[in-house]
């Protein structure tokens, strides 16, 4: 009998043993191949987001031994949650609100959550879902990892453990870091060489027009750049805007979407008219309906004033032809639109009061 426990507790206490060694192996090999993804990731970032995103994903379904890994920025002015907008693959654009599933519950809470579901035909999935927080302590998107891989024979899909949630910072907070970094660059870069283009391309172009000529050539150049439905140019026309075309001429109020940005001098940017209180369906019904829009004020400098506004409505998504069999799309405007139409109204700010006098 004593002979029995003694050889119990031995086996007791090598098994324990042997969980600690496998237990060390495994987290050492997992800070390894995290100090991998780091270093993959800082190697990726002159190629921009979509790239660092991309070994992201990849490292994390290892690292975490899963069977994916879905990464989203988050834009702070749509207040958005989006998936690699150059993600080709059958999800296409993927646009992720506060409070909406998972994903939108740890945007608004800043919260990890491990979470396993059991649809109605059986079907298992575990996710982890964790905020991505940069050395900064911002918000940069959210990183999902789905489906733990099974451990015991038979499982398809397993639980993400305690241990998995423990690492999950060290993991979230590199691709925050690494993603934020690249954005700054990436945004600052675009940014430069947008202008030296419209600066190139546009303003020889608009130098010698008159009023209307000018409206017209705006949205003729703006619509491409942007990839909107329409696009109008306004003129401040005493306490009214004022678009003018070779047949017709086109008035709004201050009260409205593009008026908003002239009062403010500030971008507005409205995902949904329907829901936004800016909205005002009587002071924009001189233009055709519209469901999102993109408003940009032209200020001068010289004048100390706002002298027009840029409007874009109906952003344009070419669909992935794996989901999708329409024309267009109607999505939302991204940041990079905003950039794109700053840099135009900066131009614009110059040359408009050539061309109006």
């Amino acid at each position: 009998e004593e002979l029995g426990r003694v050889v119990t507790s031995s086996l007791e206490a090598l098994v324990i043993y042997e969980n600690s060694v496998y237990k060390t192996a495994v987290e050492q090999s997992r800070s390894s191949m995290l100090l991998q993804a780091t270093c993959a990731m800082l190697a990726a970032t002159r190629k921009g987001a979509p790239e660092i995103i991309e070994v992201a994903s990849s490292f994390g379904a290892d690292i975490f031994d899963c069977m994916e890994c879905d990464v989203y920025l988050y834009d702070d002015k749509l207040d958005l949650l989006w998936r690699d907008p150059t993600d080709q693959g059958p999800h296409g654009y993927r646009y992720v609100s506060p409070g909406e599933g998972l994903v939108g519950d740890v945007l608004q809470t800043g919260q990890t959550v491990r979470d396993m579901l059991v649809m109605e035909d059986g079907f298992v999935e575990s996710t982890l879902t964790a905020p991505l927080i940069d050395e900064n302590a911002e918000l940069v998107g959210v990183c999902q990892l789905r489906n733990k891989r099974g451990s015991r024979a038979g499982e398809l899909v397993g639980q993400f453990k305690e241990e998995d949630e423990l690492l999950v910072p060290g993991f979230t907070v590199q691709v925050a870091t690494v993603l934020a970094n690249a954005l700054t660059m990436s945004r600052t870069q675009q940014k430069a060489e947008l202008n030296e283009d419209l600066q190139k391309v546009i303003s020889p172009v608009i130098q010698r027009m008159e009023m209307a000529d000018l409206c017209e050539a705006v949205a003729e150049y703006a619509k491409p750049l942007i990839a909107a439905e329409t696009v109008y140019f306004f003129f401040v026309d005493g306490v009214a805007l004022l678009s003018v075309g070779q047949d017709s001429e086109i008035h709004l109020p201050l009260s409205s979407l593009a008026g908003h940005a002239v009062q403010h001098n500030k971008i507005v940017n409205v995902q949904h008219t329907d829901t936004d209180e800016r909205y005002d369906e009587t002071a924009n019904k001189a233009l055709p309906p519209f469901t999102n829009c993109l408003c940009v004020p032209v200020y001068s400098e010289k004048d100390d004033r706002v002298i027009g506004v840029i409007q874009f409505c109906n952003k344009v998504v070419k669909p992935n032809p794996m989901r999708c069999t329409m024309p267009v799309e109607c999505g939302s405007f991204m940041p990079m639109d905003e950039t794109v139409a700053k840099a135009l109204a900066d131009i614009l700010a110059v040359h408009s009061q050539n061309a109006a006098s």
